[in-house]
């Protein structure tokens, strides 16, 4: 297994959310989708959009049900949070079963998730 060296922090991700777009809201529809995000349990308005939009993307361009959309969405926001996860099991002082479980746990996200676009 190789061990990442960090010089703490924040890990780096391979692929950093570095755009910034802006989304007009009123206070009413942001607050709607304030409540709905934290009933979906995203924490950030940004994770509930970003989840929002992939689902119906993935819905119109793999001829997915709803259902299994969203399901492939949610899938691919956690697989985004297992990765961050994985950098953070790497640094040298975590136990190695943290690495291992960590990559075992994305494989999983992902053969899953392939497994729902297939149908």
């Amino acid at each position: 297994m190789k061990k990442i060296k960090t010089k703490g922090g924040r890990p780096r991700i391979d692929n950093p959310r570095t755009v910034i777009s802006e989304v007009y809201l009123t206070p009413g529809e942001a607050e709607e989708l304030r409540c709905a995000g934290k009933t979906f349990g995203y924490a950030y308005l940004s994770q509930f959009l970003r989840t929002a939009a992939f689902a119906l993307i993935r819905q119109k361009s793999l001829g997915l049900d709803a259902k299994s959309a969203c399901v492939a969405a949610h899938l691919g926001a956690i697989a985004s949070d297992v990765n961050a996860l994985h950098h953070l099991a790497s640094d040298p002082s975590m136990p190695e079963a943290a690495f291992i479980i960590s990559g075992s746990l994305k494989k999983k996200l992902v053969d899953l998730n392939k497994l729902i676009q297939q149908q």
